[in-house]
């Protein structure tokens, strides 16, 4: 039945499955973006829930500008261990002085029946200055203080203490792009904590991650550009033109870190960008909607996969040149290099077989039978075992290379589209579409360690220690 499955779930789900791009919102013009988020409650609130009527943004003036919001229900026992996304709104530019918050009702959990509490219908000051510049985004965190929160046992209201996120070291950054919302999303990897969310042209795609430089690279294809991102700012600083039509899709800095190959799906090609100057050095043609780039070991070659034509393009980087092109299965996605590079592994929706190459000639080795519509593919480089996952399968699958087989499994909270490999810390980043996050699986214990919440469905996730 997968292949019932995965058919439904692209039908349904364009973004991450079919070529058709989603349909994301304006970009942000003279407004700006706030985004709060809830610190995970301490363990005293789990017997506590409350519901939240309203929440608004007070500027310098004293007047307040409410943030789209229906009745938000808080439960201290559904928030024990991760952040949580509260509210997403557009507000105008401007200095603000706090938020404001106004409760509807309480209760307390007891060994029998609920307890109510009695609530202040007044609104709850909340005190965190911040300037919002036109064009830009904030991220404001909540911190729940049960201890102040209850007073006599019975009577409720809630105290927060709030900061702007603080920002994550270049070093331990993820950044998960979200192609609906128009913007970046910005985590440490270490804490498993928002670090900001930059807010981008119209539908960001690909990125591309220089940690050294501090800086990030975004595919903003509804705009035909790049974007360059400052990690530590968490803010754009510039921008880098492409061709009309163009619209990039995925991205790959190369080993010199001064050039960018920009993948265009509109366009089919790959253009190599000098992004010291900002400038296209040169492209080459490739196949119909390439859909991913892989870098080969050793940085002289990339593998580029072509969706609606079924081929693989391999480029030389240091020519800059098309050098062979090779059919595949229907539907292409996403390729994966051995840990000794002689092998590449390559997965299609629309066909039963994972495909094993041989390096650099791109001959056929075997077929190896997965089953229809898999979504994503990663090879651990340190252990060589493959992670392969379905649409529409939360289960995701350990093969052996060597045998074809599977040899283990773990059960994500949704399906995944993409799957990327933290090298610090030896644990699998799961991007999840459907459910507006990305999961983190300590690789030793195949155990959830966390979901990091997202303004809009994520596309595509990397970090700066990721395991290639």
């Amino acid at each position: 039945m997968r292949w019932v499955q995965a058919m439904v779930v692209s039908a349904l789900c364009g973004c991450a499955i079919a070529g058709r791009p989603p349909i994301s919102a304006a970009p942000l013009l003279d407004e700006g973006e706030v985004h709060v988020y809830l610190a995970p409650f301490p363990h005293e609130s789990q017997r506590l829930t409350f519901a939240v009527r309203e929440l608004a943004a007070v500027n310098e003036g004293g007047q307040t500008v409410s943030f789209p919001m229906g009745l938000t229900t808080l439960a201290g026992a559904d928030r024990l261990r991760d952040q949580r996304l509260l509210v997403s709104g557009r507000l105008p530019r401007g200095r603000y002085v706090g938020l404001r918050l106004t409760v509807a009702s309480g209760k307390l959990l007891g060994d029998e029946e609920p307890v109510d509490l009695l609530v202040d219908k007044e609104p709850v000051q909340i005190d965190v200055p911040f300037e919002l510049r036109a064009g830009q985004a904030e991220v404001i965190l909540l911190v729940f203080d049960a201890t102040r929160s209850i007073r006599g046992g019975f009577e409720l209201r809630p105290y927060f203490a709030a900061t702007v996120a603080p920002r994550a070291a270049p070093a331990l950054v993820a950044a998960c792009s979200t192609t609906r919302g128009n913007g970046v999303a910005l985590f440490d990897s270490r804490a498993k904590t928002v670090a900001g969310l930059v807010a981008t042209g119209q539908s960001p795609y690909g990125l591309a991650l220089d940690p050294i430089a501090g800086r990030g690279y975004v595919a903003v294809g509804g705009q035909d550009q790049l974007e360059v991102i400052d990690l530590l700012r968490g803010e754009r600083e510039g921008r880098i033109a492409m061709r009309g039509g163009d619209e990039p899709r995925a991205l790959l800095l190369l080993a010199d870190r001064r050039t960018l190959l920009a993948i265009n799906f509109r366009s089919h090609t790959a253009a190599f960008v000098d992004v010291t100057t900002m400038q296209e050095l040169s492209r080459v043609e490739v196949g119909e909607e390439p859909w991913s780039v892989t870098p080969l070991r050793g940085g002289q070659r990339a593998v580029v996969v072509n969706r609606r034509s079924a081929t693989l393009t391999m480029l030389d980087l240091a020519t800059r040149q098309a050098i062979a092109t090779v059919p595949t299965d229907p539907e292409p996605l996403h390729a994966q290099v051995s840990r000794d590079g002689t092998k590449l592994y390559l997965v299609h929706a629309g066909s039963l077989f994972m495909t094993e190459y041989s390096l650099p000639g791109l001959g056929v080795l075997r077929r190896i039978r997965v089953g229809l519509g898999a979504s994503s593919l990663k090879l651990d480089a340190r252990t060589d075992l493959i992670y392969l996952a379905h649409a529409g399968d939360p289960r995701v699958e350990v093969y052996d290379p060597l045998s074809g087989q599977v040899l283990d499994g773990f059960d994500l909270p949704a399906w995944p589209s993409q799957l990327v490999i933290d090298d610090l810390q030896d644990q699998l980043f799961a991007v999840m579409p459907s459910r507006r996050t990305v999961a983190v699986i300590d690789l030793t214990s195949r155990k959830l360690l966390a979901e990091l919440e997202l303004p809009a469905e994520p596309y595509e996730l990397r970090l700066a220690a990721e395991r290639n």
